[in-house]
């Protein structure tokens, strides 16, 4: 179900996006249209005085309306593609112990908790029904912290859910505040949209690490020895 639910959410934001990207471009014109006009102005306004320096950040203005032309037609996979890499990255610096499969499957974190709360749900079978008369609270400790590290995968699993749903947001607010960017005075929209994006990133690459250090460190178990 929270698979569905996580799929559900994704598809509709990415038509959402697909659809925006339709209206990115002609706004990237128009604002493309009037950087360049911004930079044209100088120079007919001197007479010529200082062609070259007008010149150059007209072929700067150009340059950049063709970087970001390449951006918003590409936005979506890129976006996709650093997310699967920071969540790598992630993982690697975590051990290893997560992959970027888990990432689009937030139950399998629900399934590492329930993995990684089974050594006290052995070590209660195994201690058996005597040890609940000689010492409960050993038992009950056991079986407080088995729920509460399923709890904890639980939260875990719900926080990846908001964070992809937060991270694609700010994918399809990008495609309309990106193209501002080509203007100095506008130039903030991009900015906001591009550390939306990134703090999304960020927020993905801890989740991984955290989870990869956390994994073996439950898969431990109990001391034998109680």
């Amino acid at each position: 179900m929270l698979d569905t639910i996580t799929l559900a959410f994704l598809n509709a934001i990415q038509s959402g996006t697909a659809t925006l990207t339709g209206v990115s471009l002609p706004l990237l014109a128009v604002l493309a249209t009037i950087a360049f006009y911004v930079q044209l102005g100088p120079l007919l306004a001197s007479g010529g005085a200082g062609a070259g320096e007008a010149l150059a950040s007209t072929v700067l203005t150009l340059l950049r309306v063709g970087v970001f032309y390449w951006l918003l037609k590409n936005l979506a996979p890129l976006a996709t593609a650093a997310l699967l890499t920071f969540f790598q990255w992630g993982a690697a610096a975590g051990g290893g112990a997560v992959t970027t499969t888990t990432l689009l499957h937030p139950s399998s974190f629900v399934a590492i908790g329930e993995k990684a709360a089974a050594p006290l749900a052995d070590a209660i079978d195994r201690l058996g029904g005597f040890w609940f008369t000689k010492k409960p609270w050993v038992m009950l400790t056991y079986w407080l912290s088995s729920w509460a590290i399923i709890l904890a995968f639980w939260f875990v699993a719900v926080h990846v859910v908001l964070t992809l749903i937060e991270f694609y947001f700010g994918v399809m607010v990008a495609t309309v505040l990106v193209p501002f960017g080509v203007l100095a005075p506008t130039a903030f929209f991009g900015e906001f949209a591009i550390g939306w994006v990134t703090g999304g990133l960020v927020r993905v690459l801890l989740t991984a690490a955290i989870m990869g250090i956390a994994t073996p460190l439950f898969a431990l178990g109990p001391p034998r020895g109680v």
